[in-house]
């Protein structure tokens, strides 16, 4: 062979290894990017998820007004109990009050008993005394 024809040779074999590197990275490529397809959402995964997150949003909306609702009941209920123990313990002292003045009106009417036994009997309380 002349040297001629070996250049070219030597460069076609170049050229050669230079063409299967291409067609690998462009297989590569190809492999990437099925790759991508297959783990990319397509426009209806998008359009799904815009979808469910509208729904969170908007349940997250009405579980906020039902636990404001939920917050006032609590306060209403919470100030009733509160009246609803106060007019208790009003009825208790009250009740205690009218027992005592009771009790009072008892004790000084024993009082004035025991003086009408003593002034007949002519005996003396031992209590007063």
């Amino acid at each position: 062979m002349d040297n001629n024809n070996k250049l070219i040779l030597n460069e076609l074999k170049s050229i050669n290894k230079r063409l299967d590197q291409l067609e690998n990275g462009q297989k590569d490529l190809q492999n990437s990017q099925k790759d991508i397809r297959e783990t990319m959402a397509t426009k209806d995964d998008i359009k799904a998820i815009k979808i469910t997150q509208q729904e969170q949003r908007t349940d997250t909306k009405i579980i906020k007004e039902d636990i404001k609702t939920l917050e006032l009941k609590v306060a209403l209920i919470h100030d009733q109990n509160n009246k609803d123990h106060m007019k208790i313990i009003d009825i208790i002292v009250e009740s205690n009050e009218i027992n005592y003045h009771a009790l009072k009106q008892e004790q000084k009417k024993l009082e004035e008993r025991i003086t009408t036994l003593e002034e007949h009997t002519g005996l003396s309380n031992p209590i007063k005394h």
